[in-house]
C-alpha cells in the first residue's frame, strides 16, 4: 500500500504535532485535518488567514515534515495545498508536491551521498535481456557505474553510481540520466524508472517525484525491434560517456526534443515534422553552419541519406524513385514538404506530405537515421546485422500493407 496514515507533522523539523491524515507516495499527495485551535500552534495561521491569506498559507505549508504510523519520517518539499473550512477543522489537500523524501527529515539540496540507485524495467520478459547483462566500469577516478539485470515478471535494469566522496544527489543522478540517454540511443526506447534511492549517512532514502517527460516513456510492452546493439563495456563505457557528454553540450536541447518526441503520445504527423526539424538542427549545429547562405532542407536530408554509407541502406528503391516533376527521391521530397507544411500551417500551400500509413513508415526510418547519425558521429559500436534486420521488418510491413506513396496533397 502506498497510502499510509500520518501520525505527526512539522514545518521546521523540530516541533512535531499530532495530526490525522494520509500520505500517498505513489500519487505524491498529502491529506490532513487540523482543528482550528491547533492551526496557530502548528502553522502560525488562523481562520482569517484561511479566508484571506493564501500567500501566507503557502509560505507556512511550503515544506512539510511528517512521521507515519510506523514512525517512518517523510520530507515533502515545495508543496501547494488547497484547503476547506469545516465546522470543527480545516481540511488540507496537496495539489502539487515537487518531491517526497522517504526515511529522512531533510531538504534534497542538503543531502550528501556517495551512492544513488535507479531501479528501472521493461514491462514483461523483454527481448532487451539478450542485449544487456550486468557489468561495471569507472566513470572517473572517484566514481563507478554498476549495472545489474534481473529477470522476473519484468526485465529489470538497476543502475548504480558509487563514489569515494560524497556529492549532492543532483551531481550523481545526472550521471545515471546520461547513461539512460545512451541506452535510449542504442536500444531505441527507454526503460521505465520505477524507483530512485540514495544513501544518506549509511541510511537508505527513497525519492518520490514526477519524472520529466523525456525520461518517462509510455508504460507498455516493447518488441525490441529498434535495438541496434549490445550494451557492454565496448558500447557504453568511460570514454564513450565523455564523448556523449560533449555531444550533448553541442546539441543541447536537440537530444532532449528527440527523447520527448519518442517518449510521449502525439499525432505521428507532428512527430515526423519534429524529427525532420531535429535532423536539420543537428546538421547545422554539428557542422557549425553560422554564416553564408543556409543549406536547404533537401540538401540536409540528402546529406543524411546519401553521404553516409550505412545510412544509404535505410532508403529502399521505392524511397529513391523520383517524385513527379522533380529530380528528388520521393521519400526526401515528401519529408521536405512534410516539415514545411506542418511548420508553416499554410492551408493554401499545395504540398505532397506523408499520408496515412506512410507516416508510420517515415517515422521508423527518420528515427533510426537520427540514431545512426549520432552513433556514427560518436564512433560508438553497434551491430549492423540488427539494422539490416530492422529494415527488412519495415519492408515486410510495407508489403503486408501494400503501401504505395500517395500523390495526394495537403494530406
Amino acid at each position: 500500500m502506498s497510502s499510509v496514515s500520518i501520525k505527526k507533522i512539522s514545518i521546521d523539523k523540530i516541533k512535531f504535532y499530532d495530526v490525522t491524515g494520509t500520505i500517498d507516495t505513489n500519487e505524491k499527495s498529502i491529506h490532513f485535518n487540523v482543528s482550528y485551535e491547533k492551526l496557530k500552534e502548528i502553522f502560525d495561521i488562523d481562520i482569517q488567514d484561511l479566508l484571506f491569506g493564501s500567500d501566507k498559507i503557502y509560505e507556512k505549508t511550503k515544506n512539510i515534515y511528517l512521521y507515519d504510523e510506523k514512525n517512518i519520517p517523510y520530507s515533502c518539499i515545495n508543496c501547494i495545498f488547497s484547503y476547506f473550512t469545516k465546522e470543527q477543522a480545516a481540511d488540507f489537500n496537496s495539489t502539487t508536491i515537487d518531491v517526497i523524501l522517504e526515511n529522512t527529515l531533510s531538504d534534497l539540496d542538503d543531502i550528501k551521498t556517495n551512492k544513488v540507485i535507479f531501479k528501472t524495467n521493461y514491462l514483461g520478459r523483454s527481448i532487451h535481456s539478450s542485449y544487456i547483462k550486468g557489468y561495471s566500469f569507472p566513470y572517473d577516478s572517484t566514481k563507478k557505474i554498476i549495472v545489474d539485470t534481473i529477470n522476473d515478471a519484468n526485465f529489470n535494469i538497476n543502475i548504480t553510481i558509487e563514489s569515494k566522496k560524497e556529492y549532492s544527489y543532483f551531481k550523481l543522478s545526472k550521471i545515471i540520466y546520461t547513461y539512460l540517454e545512451m541506452l535510449f540511443l542504442i536500444f531505441g526506447d527507454m526503460p521505465t524508472i520505477t524507483e530512485i534511492r540514495l544513501l544518506e549517512k549509511g541510511k537508505e532514502v527513497k525519492l518520490h517525484f514526477h519524472i520529466v517527460d523525456k525520461y518517462n516513456p509510455i508504460y507498455k510492452k516493447r518488441n525490441g525491434l529498434e535495438i541496434l546493439g549490445t550494451i557492454t563495456n565496448q558500447s557504453i563505457n568511460k570514454a564513450n560517456m565523455k564523448k556523449f557528454e560533449e555531444f550533448r553540450k553541442k546539441t543541447k536541447i536537440i537530444y532532449d526534443l528527440l527523447m520527448i518526441n519518442v517518449n510521449s503520445e502525439g499525432y505521428i504527423e507532428m512527430k515526423n515534422c519534429n524529427l525532420i526539424h531535429i535532423m536539420e538542427g543537428m546538421y547545422k549545429t554539428l557542422n557549425n553552419i553560422t554564416g553564408g547562405p543556409p543549406p536547404t532542407l533537401t540538401s540536409i536530408l540528402k546529406h543524411y541519406f546519401e553521404d553516409y554509407k550505412i545510412l544509404k541502406k535505410i532508403l529502399s528503391r521505392r524511397d529513391k524513385r523520383k517524385a513527379k516533376a522533380t529530380n528528388i527521391g520521393i521519400f526526401i521530397y515528401k519529408a521536405n514538404n512534410h516539415r514545411n507544411y506542418l511548420s508553416h500551417l499554410n492551408l493554401n500551400e499545395n504540398k505532397n506530405v506523408f499520408y496515412k500509413s506512410e507516416n508510420h513508415y517515415a517515422y521508423w526510418k527518420l528515427l533510426v537515421s537520427i540514431r545512426l547519425y549520432i552513433l556514427e558521429y560518436l564512433d560508438i559500436k553497434y551491430e549492423k546485422d540488427n539494422l539490416y534486420k530492422y529494415i527488412e521488418n519495415i519492408e515486410k510491413w510495407t508489403k503486408d500493407k501494400k503501401m504505395r506513396f500517395s500523390s495526394r496533397h495537403n494530406s
